[in-house]
């Protein structure tokens, strides 16, 4: 893990210089008399600044004037948190909750395993300074702002890349957002330990050894499909997501690892179909558990293999992946409930075949059987 020192990006100015937390944010309207709204945190000392009129503070309003006339539409948010040794670095969810623009989607209420996303779109103009993170940083730019400035360890860009590109940042690197324009992106933070899991298992790499370097611009149709499902997953959500998601963080790894890492082929026996005797463990532990949302760490505990291995196995033997195998078999029982005449309403069967609520058991339920639920239990009746 990278560590750096107390404050901003070297050559980067930060808004605050004091330790602690700092959020500050400073808009500009035409009335003459608007107040400047100023909160600082400092760690030694507890000093608060709020609600300076413009008279007492001349200086800063024909600043902030001056960059108004610059960019008439752009807003200045500087987010900065406490680096290693003021606090340590940034969790994903953390750090959604100081920049201060709300995402259109988040993963943070999914129980996902292995990686957490945040979808922002029409993102305004902002300047934000970010600490070191806790988790790899996968960006896909969907749309790209008017102009950007980009700065983190080894890379900097200062013009907007092209829709579709990847930037990643490494766990525990700096990094400073400067845009002018509506931005869309998808943000996807990767576990550093299954990163690392993966390049030792399916690559046979030494965990100590392996590092995922800054990437800048990458135009890879094989990544860039697995971050798309990741951001239909997050928008899908619902039964099976955590498993889904867990696959997903799987995949994504192998992907940035084939690419910074020469890849060398796993043992023959590693890519045949799981055995016989552990196939049928795990189908029971699938049945037994359908309403408990088995993820892909149980299975694979069940076949006694790693989660890269098992899914890979289980696939050959299914021809699904362990994900899609449990949403089909709670398919499965929500018909068996339908046609067994009993009286559960849509929203107990959904319940009872493990689906987290009824919207999401009737997308899977038609999707898989090509009607609705209600009319899967009341076909027409031929005239």
């Amino acid at each position: 893990m990278r560590s750096a020192a107390c404050g901003p990006l070297p050559g980067l100015q930060g808004s605050f210089q004091s330790h602690g937390t700092v959020l500050a944010s400073a808009s500009v309207t035409d009335k003459p008399k608007q107040r400047l709204l100023f909160f600082s945190r400092v760690q030694r000392g507890s000093t608060f600044i709020s609600n300076a009129d413009t008279e007492t503070h001349t200086s800063a309003v024909d600043m902030i004037e001056s960059k108004k006339k610059e960019h008439e539409a752009r807003r200045l948010l500087v987010v900065r948190q406490a680096t290693p040794g003021c606090g340590g670095p940034l969790g994903p969810i953390e750090l959604r909750k100081l920049v201060p623009f709300e995402p259109s989607a988040a993963s943070d209420l999914l129980g996902w395993v292995g990686l957490e996303a945040a979808r922002y779109r029409a993102a305004p103009a902002s300047e934000i300074n970010l600490s070191p993170l806790t988790h790899h940083t996968v960006v896909l730019i969907t749309r790209p702002p008017e102009e950007l400035d980009l700065r983190y360890e080894g890379v900097t860009r200062h013009v907007a890349p092209p829709a579709g590109s990847i930037l990643v940042v490494p766990a525990g690197s700096p990094a400073r957002w400067r845009w002018s324009g509506p931005k869309d992106s998808l943000h996807i933070y990767l576990e550093p330990e299954l990163v690392a899991r993966v390049a030792a298992e399916a690559f046979g790499l030494d965990p100590a050894r392996m590092t995922l370097p800054p990437l800048d611009g990458l135009d890879l149709p094989h990544l860039r499909a697995a971050l798309s499902a990741v951001d239909a997953e997050l928008t899908t959500g619902g039964a099976g997501g955590p498993l889904a998601a867990e696959s997903l963080a799987n995949v994504l790894a192998v992907h940035l690892i084939r690419h910074v890492a020469a890849p060398r082929r796993p043992a023959r026996g590693s890519d045949g179909a799981l055995p016989r005797g552990r196939l049928r463990a795990v189908l029971e532990y699938i049945e037994e558990h359908l309403d408990a949302s088995p993820t892909l760490e149980q299975m694979a505990a069940v076949a006694r293999l790693s989660p890269y291995h098992f899914a890979r196995q289980f696939k050959r033997a299914t021809g699904l992946p362990p994900h899609q195998y449990v949403i089909m078999r709670r398919v499965e029982r929500a018909k068996q409930l339908l046609q067994g005449g009993g009286d559960f309403s849509l929203a107990q069967v959904a319940a009872h075949a493990g689906f987290s609520d009824q919207s999401q058991f009737s997308h899977h339920f038609k999707r898989l059987v090509g009607v609705t639920p209600g009319r899967f239990r009341t076909p027409a009746r031929i005239a």
